[in-house]
């Protein structure tokens, strides 16, 4: 009969993937050897991106949302993990400062720390499987992550088509991006002429032989973007980011940069057989 030490291993065992092929005196070696374990209330911080890095964590109970820094803009979640999913193993192998955030998304999470030193207190035949199980959790995990970079590959090329393909048929849809998220799509050759595109993310756009004559940028976020050899006559810059942004052999007759950041901001052009460049700063 199964006593309830036992019960308790097989569970942990289920539920935690990293030790699925321990035995119940294995799992029990380890429990000992960790170095801490953590109860926390919702939003307590177990650490903070850049802080120094030398534990994993094993969720016992409750959950842990990762997070990290955008700036000004807040912070963007990555993940929402819950009870037998590890997190923060990455500072067991290169020691890096922490990439992201980790606070407790809930009252009474229970967290089990293992240090470097306490595992390198176990005998090598248990550091073995224990790296080993390690070792195909970031492969599965490293799988994932490369799918899921194609599907969004995927989905960014079937936005720049659907865009193209749309912005040459119908001038009404030129008229409806207003906001629109476009960022890190292919505009090479695209039809904007009189495209309201107030407001609109293009952080990482390609603009190529793009006309955009009589457009509305106003507001865009237009920042480190390239407009290479694109008609820009006439479009209004009114109150957009352009920093960092980069002309070159583009037509900016009555382009209007009202308000505009334009902090290393580049114009480049041709004078005869000389390429100019200029480059703005704060005072422009």
């Amino acid at each position: 009969m199964e006593t309830p030490q036992e019960s308790l291993l097989e569970k942990f065992r289920d539920q935690v993937e990293l030790f699925s092929s321990f035995t119940n005196e294995e799992i029990l070696t380890v429990l000992r050897m960790s170095s801490d374990k953590l109860r926390l209330s919702a939003d307590d911080v177990i650490f903070r991106e850049g802080s120094p890095a030398n534990k994993m964590y094993v969720i016992l109970s409750g959950s842990v949302r990762i997070t990290r820094s955008l700036g000004l803009e807040g912070e963007e979640e990555l993940a929402l993990l819950s009870h037998g999913q590890i997190f923060g193993e990455m500072g067991l192998i290169d020691a890096a400062p922490r990439s992201a955030r980790a606070t407790a998304a809930e009252h009474n999470t229970i967290l089990l720390t293992l240090s470097e030193s306490s595992l390198k207190q176990l005998h090598s035949e248990l550091i073995y499987k224990f790296y080993k199980n390690f070792a195909s959790l970031l492969a599965r995990r490293l799988r994932a992550a490369n799918d899921q970079t194609t599907r969004l590959a995927a989905s960014e090329r079937l936005l720049t088509t659907q865009v193209r393909r749309l912005t040459a048929s119908d001038s009404a849809f030129r008229e409806r991006l207003r906001g629109a998220d476009l960022r890190d799509a292919d505009l090479t050759s695209a039809d904007l002429r009189r495209a309201d595109l107030r407001g609109a993310v293009l952080m990482g756009t390609k603009f190529k032989d793009s006309n955009l004559r009589d457009t509305s940028l106003r507001g865009a976020d237009l920042s480190s973007v390239h407009f290479i050899d694109c008609d820009l006559r006439g479009a209004d810059f009114t109150g957009s980011d352009l920093r960092g942004a980069v002309f070159r052999g583009t037509n900016l007759d009555e382009s209007c940069f009202s308000a505009a950041q334009v902090q290393q901001m580049k114009i480049v052009g041709e004078i005869g057989e000389e390429v100019v460049t200029r480059t703005f700063d704060d005072e422009d």
